[in-house]
């Protein structure tokens, strides 16, 4: 492969890497705006999960840029393996996407939950 070429790819690879981290940092502004503006917690999470699907989305093709350079068996099942434990990650994203944009979400905890001492519960409550 020409060295020109290898270049080229390593750098390609560090630009989707780049925007990978720019994607993510960005959902998280997104998501901390979203609560200070009082929005609710599952909004600011699908905001969250869009950005990380999107920065996993960018590691993926960066990864697939390295394997055009990858030489040895060894770095190629390294790489399979990556993408592998990725395209699970993104699976699992994605179903947690579903499950907030459902409403189907964990309910939050009541604000003031009842605590009972040992010796029973205090009188006349």
């Amino acid at each position: 492969m020409a060295p020109s070429l290898l270049v080229a790819i390593k750098f390609g690879a560090m630009v989707f890497t780049a925007g990978a981290v720019a994607a993510v940092l960005l959902a998280v502004v997104r998501a901390l705006i979203a609560v200070l503006r009082g929005q609710p917690v599952d909004r600011s999470r699908i905001i969250l999960l869009h950005g990380m699907l999107a920065g996993l989305s960018l590691t993926v093709a960066a990864t697939l840029l390295r394997l055009l350079i990858t030489r040895d068996w060894q770095g190629i099942g390294m790489t399979a393996s990556i993408l592998l434990l990725r395209t699970i990650l993104k699976q699992v994203l994605r179903w947690e996407e579903r499950q907030l944009e459902r409403g189907e979400a964990s309910p939050p905890a009541p604000p003031h939950a009842k605590v009972i001492s040992p010796s029973g519960p205090p009188p006349g409550g």
